[in-house]
């Protein structure tokens, strides 16, 4: 049985729903169709609140020829609507499970005493890229030590201080960092792997709040349970026959976990209605039915402070505009509603009336009468990555969940999965998955784990789509004029985290000689504004490293 609408909010949302279909209804008319524009509204928006890059218009869903005696007889190109549609239910069919784990054999530990600095494995080719890491990639040999730095005289470049020289070992470079005054007093967790030199290290295995670097671990899992290229889908179904523009039985929107659907634009609710107009339907006599049903219905991840809901955005598989719409307790407790009834506005605009309420349902069986398609999997974790995303992140892995169970996705059951994958790859992240974008305080991750998880995707079939995935310093907008340095600009790719007690940058760099580097720093505490700079600077100066 469809579930109603809270008491509280279902009188105004009716009334309003109402109220908004009979003026549009009444200024437009009956009579529009597909020609009057999917994409009435103007374009999608800006690229931080559309989401809809790469994704695709909708479709018309059922075959239909149109009615002969309906025709206006001439050949204009304008879509004839068919005078009716039969109905022959079925049931929509189930997303893919999701991807079995490939079998990823671990590495054989190398001895610390075995690990020196300068020394190269023989055939050991420096780089950075995919399959950065070399041989010795997975193993912890603790801290690199060296003799002490020499001074150079290689310019410090734009990191935030006066200092007009740079250490030229690893350890000095990790010495001026740990005796920097912008970190004095936090929490600092390091793990830096230096091709054919080993691990530089301190408190490497602190379990500190990642802030957002911990959508490198949510990326990586959605890599590997969803198809890259695939994309995400939202149904518009019919629970009823088609007869001369009378729809007799429901009319469904089906979430499907899409985080970049937009109320406006080729790709959104506006779009879909302007689809079903174009199949000659003017009246639904029954419901407006919303199915949410793809996901479960916590609005929020634990730990995450209600100061930031509105970064996030209120979770539902039917999520139009990243549910930013409204900010009162109704609507994040209970968003999908109103995406209906956005849908219910969009349709009357385009002359379709729904006669009936809008309320919880299912679009399991019927007919599907139109669709749109998300961009693909990898380029929402692109976009997740370079903005930072966190409502894409959270929307994500409750769908990797969804695939691996068939039951409504959950973050901790999406996030329990991610884990079961870096296990299985020999990066296990034993520390605390609250939530998937990392906003929640009740993460905690290492730098070890997050440095050991980086280099261990490298060996999987899509490790090159998450080292692109990265942002490359200089060459997107996701560092600004952090990192400007000769030695990072487009030669380091990846992602930053802050919180307000929190700094992080894990992610792929090379030496001046180019030997590949694998990393992960973490600060939390007082003063993590200044620590940003600081992290910056120690990461400059261990690109620049002569070795």
């Amino acid at each position: 049985m469809p579930r109603p609408a809270p008491p509280s909010s279902r009188p105004v949302r009716r009334a309003a729903a109402r109220a908004v279909a009979a003026i549009l209804a009444a200024a437009l008319g009956a009579g529009c169709t597909a020609a009057s524009g999917a994409s009435d509204g103007g374009g999608a928006g800006p690229a931080t609140a559309s989401g809809g890059d790469g994704a695709s218009a909708p479709s018309v869903g059922p075959a239909v020829s149109p009615d002969p005696a309906g025709s206006p007889g001439g050949s204009t190109g304008t879509p004839v609507p068919p005078a009716s549609i039969p109905y022959h239910p079925t049931t929509l069919a189930p997303a893919p499970a999701a991807r079995p784990l490939p079998a990823m054999p671990c590495p054989v530990a190398t001895p610390a005493a075995a690990v020196t600095a300068g020394a190269v494995p023989p055939g050991a080719t420096p780089a950075v890229g995919p399959g950065a890491g070399g041989p010795g990639a997975g193993v912890r040999p603790g801290v690199v030590r060296t003799a002490e730095p020499t001074p150079s005289t290689t310019p410090s470049g734009d990191a935030g201080t006066t200092t007009t020289t740079r250490p030229s070992t690893p350890t000095g470079a990790l010495d001026a960092f740990l005796a920097d005054d912008r970190i004095a007093g936090d929490e600092v967790s390091v793990s830096v792997w230096i091709d054919g030199v080993g691990e530089l290290a301190h408190a490497p295995d602190a379990l500190l709040r990642p802030a957002s670097n911990q959508k490198l671990v949510t990326a990586a899992g959605i890599l590997a349970y969803l198809d890259p290229g695939e994309r995400l889908r939202t149904d518009v179904v019919a629970t009823g026959p088609v007869d001369r523009g009378t729809l007799h039985g429901d009319i469904v929107l089906v979430g499907g976990g899409d985080p970049s659907l937009t109320k406006t634009g080729p790709h959104s609710v506006d779009a879909l209605a302007a689809a079903v107009a174009q199949l000659g339907i003017t009246k639904v006599e029954g419901h407006l039915l919303v199915d949410e049903g793809r996901f479960d219905t916590e609005r929020h991840a634990p730990g995450v402070p209600p100061k930031w809901w509105e970064d996030i955005g209120s979770l539902s598989a039917l999520a139009v505009d990243r549910n930013w719409d409204r900010l009162d307790p109704s609507f994040l407790t209970d968003p999908a509603l109103h995406v209906g009834e956005v849908f219910r506005a969009a349709l009357a605009f385009k002359g379709v009336a729904v006669e009936r309420d809008t309320l919880y349902g299912s679009g399991g069986r019927g007919i599907v009468l139109a669709h749109t398609d998300s961009a693909t999997v990898n380029e929402m974790v692109n976009l997740m990555l370079l903005r930072s995303d966190n409502f894409y992140a959270e929307m994500l892995v409750k769908e990797v969940d969804h695939r691996a169970t068939g039951r409504p996705g959950t973050t901790a059951g999406g996030m329990a999965l991610v884990r079961r994958l870096h296990a299985a790859s020999c990066a296990p992240v034993p520390g605390t998955d609250a939530d998937a974008s990392g906003l929640s305080y009740d993460n905690r991750r290492s730098a070890r784990e997050l440095r050991t998880m980086l280099q261990r995707t490298q060996g999987q079939p899509w490790g090159s789509l998450l080292f692109t995935d990265l942002p490359l310093v200089g060459a997107s907008s996701a560092f600004g004029t952090r990192l400007k340095d000769p030695a990072t600009t487009g030669r380091m790719r990846a992602k930053g985290g802050r919180l307000d007690v929190a700094r992080s940058l894990s992610g792929f760099t090379a030496t001046r000689s180019g030997r590949s580097v694998v990393f992960s720093v973490i600060v939390n505490g007082p003063k993590v504004k200044e620590a940003e700079a600081a992290i910056d600077r120690f990461m400059i100066d261990i690109a620049s490293l002569p070795i």
